[in-house]
């Protein structure tokens, strides 16, 4: 697998985000365009984690702050809202938690965390092009 940019990265997260409302828009069932959304957001931390390890450079502080973001989404947010969604198809997402953290609260707080995770992408974009600029 070829590495991808912290560019092409900022590129995924910007246009997940229309991605995400066009599938809510387009598929009638609530439900079902949360599956396909979900995978999304567990596939791009996914992505980005598994090119961060082929990066092997996750000694500078910011690169590990960025892991440790990706990971935080995909662990604590990403994957169990997903999971909380499937597995309780036939309950309204309102009325799930996952210890003991409303559902709605989880969702709303990895709204916040996705822009935490593009901010820093573009951090450490901006690096990256800084340093490419510098070594012209």
């Amino acid at each position: 697998m070829k590495k991808i940019t912290y560019r092409v990265e900022v590129i995924l997260l910007v246009l997940w985000i229309p991605c995400v409302v066009l599938l809510f828009k387009l598929i009638p069932e609530k439900k079902v365009a949360s599956v396909f959304t979900g995978v999304g957001f567990i596939a791009l931390p996914t992505l980005f984690l598994i090119n961060e390890w082929l990066r092997k450079k996750a000694g500078s502080t910011f690169s590990k702050i960025y892991i440790l973001i990706n990971m935080e989404f995909l662990l604590v947010l990403g994957l169990p809202i997903f999971l909380l969604r499937v597995f309780n198809w036939n309950s309204e997402f309102s009325q799930l938690s996952f210890m003991g953290v409303p559902a709605e609260n989880l969702h709303k707080f990895s709204n916040a965390n996705y822009m935490l995770v593009l901010l820093s992408a573009m951090w450490l974009a901006f690096k990256e092009w800084k340093n490419e600029k510098s070594r012209l």
